[in-house]
């Protein structure tokens, strides 16, 4: 692969991505000003700023253009190179083996100059929060440029991924139904309760308003948001495809905005499993694949490897993915999951219940006990099935956890990329023999940390050792 620039329009698009709002404001300021507003005298402060608008969006643009102008990348022997040759010389040297994920994305941005985004996220949980490289490139060149970062043929006749993937063995797919079941059941129950508020205020101001008057400002603010955040999935999980190649997972999906992801599986940190609220009445869940230092972070989560489905077929899928996570997956009889035991529930509604003590102190010092009561009976019944979510799993090369009171989430990892592991426990729970605690993973932020309820001390004892041992046959 020889020394190139990316294609032209990086710089426009990436010009465009960072000055949204000063577009916006340019906008709006032409869309007032009608033919000659921007140069009377009445409206003449308007004028200049329009000129520190337009003056920010060009030099911004500049910026870009000589930043992609002495940007260059290329292979050197079994390291990717990205050589920035600006008056602060900056040259990033990372070996191909450290890849975790190869995604090609085609935005909307993208598509007029008929361009992929090509994002590489390394194998180092420093730079888990960010993409670490985002290059832009011809369909044909990106299509190159993957196939070279995963050991593949140098030129692919694959053409565009999203209209023709490589072969690999199919493993699921979702069409229309299924992605609009995915949505109706994905949405969050603060968002069903923020838009229930919002059409009750709405209401009331429609039939108390001064003078009959209509307030459109709880639809936008509270009621959109909600109705926004149950349309968008649909475009954006669109036409999910999983297939698996070789050692890679390729996981495809988007209506307008097109996504592509090689996983290579062997750099597999966790699997997640989740149950939203409103799919555990119908006994469904989901699954995402946690890659060290890559994920999906325009949507703040890892890779969804499959929508919605029972826990059966998420059993086989699992399973032919990867094989060695499947076990924490099983129902029934097999299922290795054991929740916390009941002498638990005691420290559990303590450390609820001395918030509910100073709630109701308040009150009673407030004169409104009942409200008191209520708000110690709440944390009661919160601790009580905060106690009875809580599951544990310690398997040969995997530890399983489970939590979640509405929306329950199930994480298996290897022991080899944990972290650290926190214990605690006071009083109460060392009288018991209790502790509680948290992993962590090698992750981004939302699944770094990762809480353990009250169990034996044994098992946290278990858990550090096969920790320390792991850790061992690694270095080895």
């Amino acid at each position: 692969m020889p020394k190139q620039r990316c294609h032209f329009s990086m710089f426009i698009t990436k010009t465009i991505k960072g000055m949204w709002g000063v577009l916006t404001a340019i906008f709006i300021f032409l869309f007032q000003s009608g033919n000659d507003g921007l140069v009377n005298e009445a409206s003449g402060y308007r004028l200049w700023i329009f000129i520190v608008l337009l003056t920010i969006l060009l030099v911004t643009l500049i910026f870009n253009f000589v930043r992609w102008r002495k940007t260059f990348v290329y292979l050197d022997d079994d390291s990717l190179v990205v050589d920035r040759r600006t008056i602060n010389r900056k040259k990033t040297t990372v070996k191909l083996s450290t890849i975790a994920s190869v995604n090609i994305k085609k935005g909307i941005l993208e598509k007029p100059f008929g361009t992929y985004r090509l994002q590489l996220d390394i194998n180092s949980s420093a730079t888990a929060e960010r993409t670490d490289f985002d290059l832009v490139f011809k369909r044909e060149r990106a299509q190159e440029i993957r196939n070279l970062l995963l050991n593949k043929d140098a030129v692919s006749d694959a053409g565009p991924t999203e209209e023709k993937q490589e072969a690999g063995e199919s493993i699921c797919s979702f069409d229309l139904p299924q992605v609009i079941r995915h949505c109706i059941l994905s949405i969050p129950v603060p968002s069903i309760f923020a838009a229930s508020v919002g059409f009750i205020i709405w209401y009331f101001s429609l039939n108390f308003g001064v003078d009959g008057s209509v307030s459109w400002i709880p639809i936008i603010i509270v009621v959109f948001p909600a109705i926004f955040q149950f349309v968008r999935p649909f475009f954006l999980y669109n036409n999910f495809k999983v297939q698996k190649a070789g050692s890679n997972l390729e996981i495809s999906y988007g209506f307008i905005s097109h996504q592509h992801f090689s996983l290579p599986l062997d750099k597999t940190n966790a699997i997640i499993i989740r149950r939203p609220a409103l799919a555990r009445i119908f006994g469904l869940c989901s699954g995402e694949i946690i890659n060290i230092g890559m994920g999906d972070r325009e949507n703040n989560q890892a890779p969804l490897f499959c929508l919605l489905v029972p826990p059966d077929k998420m059993y086989d899928i699992v399973l032919a993915i990867a094989p060695e996570y499947a076990e924490a997956l099983q129902t029934g009889d097999k299922k290795p999951l054991q929740r916390s035991p009941k002498s638990a529930l005691l420290p559990t509604l303590i450390s609820w219940g001395i918030g509910g003590i100073v709630g109701l102190t308040a009150a009673i010092i407030a004169g409104y006990w009942w409200i008191g009561a209520l708000i110690m009976l709440a944390l009661l019944v919160s601790g009580f099935f905060h106690w009875s979510t809580k599951e544990l799993a310690l398997l040969d090369n995997k530890i399983s956890i489970s939590t979640g009171i509405f929306n329950k989430r199930n994480i298996t990892a290897d022991y080899a990329k944990l972290q650290k592991m926190v214990l605690r426990h006071g009083p109460v729970s060392r009288h018991l023999g209790l502790a509680r605690g948290n992993v962590n993973i090698l992750s981004s932020m939302v699944n770094r940390h990762n809480r353990i309820g009250y169990f034996p001390k044994e098992l946290f004892e278990k858990i550090s050792a096969r920790i320390m041992l792991s850790t061992k046959v690694k270095d080895i």
